[in-house]
């Protein structure tokens, strides 16, 4: 991957977290276009994809202690201090089980808890790296049918969610596995483009024609088997709308890699540990004086706090 896209990603990955941000700082206001703010998880699913897509991992050892110090250590600090905050101030309803599902990053497929409901997407931050080494292994990005193959696999996967095999959403795990094989393909196997405009004009399309028939079909009241497919639909719509937001700002944006993009971008993911906490729930900062900008003060320095602990903690045990 060369450096313009690399720096181009960065700049997305950053973009995608300033969206979650104001998705939910638009939920607690009422505010509709909250949900469609919350694109920003599938964009980040995507990126997630591209960036491993490129990449060969040979030592899984290696790998997982890296991913550990960065993802985990940070997310397992928050959840276990909220646990305590909760065993002492009773502001929760997180039991030890609770603390079993989080510490195991099960909780997506369990059941999340208040005020840290957010962090179900580590659930499939961690399910995307586990699968890493499998999709790795059966690389089928450089075949000739690679498109079909890819589209059989993600029927075959969904219709399993449909019919409540496996209680994951496919939609996410498909974004992840469309960035991972695309990125592969042309970074990995220096593979053309092919029908890139074509795939390009179809993902618009389907976002042209799909988003007013969601806003149609949200004024229904729909029930039973029709919400089930209805969800399914509406999860999809979004997951092109990610792929149509990416084709365009990677079209758009500028390349830039300065102080500051490094900076957002070793910070993002540990906002996205903190924001939920004082926006929603019982600890939300927006319902007294001047609410709004203490809240993102608070989300600023609890997530530089949290950044630079588990900085200190990775290179003291890393010595």
């Amino acid at each position: 991957m060369d450096k313009i896209i690399s720096n181009k990603l960065n700049i997305i990955r950053i973009i995608s977290m300033i969206m979650i941000v104001l998705c939910h700082y638009l939920q607690f206001y009422g505010n509709k276009l909250a949900f469609w703010f919350n694109v920003g998880v599938q964009i980040f699913f995507i990126l997630s994809g591209v960036l491993y897509g490129c990449k060969e991992v040979k030592d899984y050892k290696k790998f997982w202690k890296n991913k550990f110090f960065k993802l985990y250590l940070p997310y397992v600090i928050v959840v276990i201090l909220f646990f305590i905050f909760n065993l002492i101030f009773h502001v929760g309803e997180m039991g030890f089980m609770d603390l079993f599902y989080y510490l195991t990053a099960t909780q997506a497929f369990t059941h999340n808890v208040e005020p840290i409901a957010h962090l179900w997407f580590m659930s499939y931050i961690f399910l995307f790296y586990l699968l890493i080494p499998v999709l790795e292994k059966f690389d089928f990005s450089k075949d000739k049918y690679f498109y079909i193959k890819l589209i059989l696999i993600i029927i075959g996967l969904q219709f399993l969610q449909f019919t409540n095999v496996i209680n994951v959403n496919i939609t996410y795990l498909a974004l992840f596995m469309i960035g991972y094989y695309f990125s592969r393909r042309k970074f990995k196997h220096n593979i053309k483009t092919d029908n890139y405009k074509l795939l390009c004009g179809l993902s618009g399309l389907v976002c042209l024609v799909g988003i007013p028939l969601q806003l149609y079909l949200e004024t229904l009241n729909l029930e039973g088997i029709l919400l089930k497919f209805f969800t399914i639909y509406h999860d999809y719509i979004h997951g092109f709308l990610g792929i149509t937001l990416i084709i365009i700002m990677l079209k758009i944006l500028p390349s830039i890699k300065n102080k500051v993009t490094e900076y957002l971008s070793n910070i993002s993911f540990h906002i996205y540990l903190i924001h939920q906490i004082f926006i929603l729930g019982v600890f939300t900062l927006l319902n007294i004086k001047f609410g709004l900008p203490l809240s993102i003060l608070v989300i600023f320095l609890l997530s530089n706090v949290l950044y630079f602990i588990s900085n200190f903690i990775n290179k003291y045990i890393n010595k």
